[in-house]
């Protein structure tokens, strides 16, 4: 049994798609708590570059150029762009909130009423962080 990909009979187009669809959502759970440097940049860019390749039967040997690739395939390079998209979203949706998810990314609380310090447990205290209002 041929795997889908590498099928004849099935377009360029639903290729591309199938793969958005099944293999960048596993390569790209949990990319919200990311941190985008650029030796992540450059993985997350190869990994689609690969995916891409696979789909259009290039072989590594041949040398072909990225730019090449993309245009044979009709796409643009979009993985960086989506992560961004996840973690603004992300970080929308935390920033909507009134508990600790917001006191754990900004470090305060708004409202007066709700002011939360952090606070290291003394030497003979329980372990872990404690909270105090």
């Amino acid at each position: 049994m041929r795997p889908i990909m590498k099928s004849n009979t099935i377009s360029l187009d639903l290729k591309v798609r199938l793969t958005k669809t099944y293999v960048w959502s596993i390569l790209m759970y949990g990319c919200e708590s990311w941190t985008l440097d650029k030796e992540t940049i450059r993985r997350i860019e190869a990994a689609e570059m690969w995916f891409l390749r696979r789909i259009l039967k290039i072989s590594w040997a041949e040398r072909t150029s990225n730019e090449d690739v993309l245009r044979r395939a009709g796409v643009k390079k979009e993985a960086v762009h989506i992560v961004r998209k996840r973690q603004l979203s992300f970080v929308g949706h935390i920033y909507r909130k009134d508990d600790l998810e917001r006191l754990a990314l900004t470090g305060r609380v708004q409202g007066a009423a709700k002011s939360y310090v952090l606070t290291q447990p003394k030497p003979r205290g329980d372990t872990g962080d404690q909270i105090k209002d």
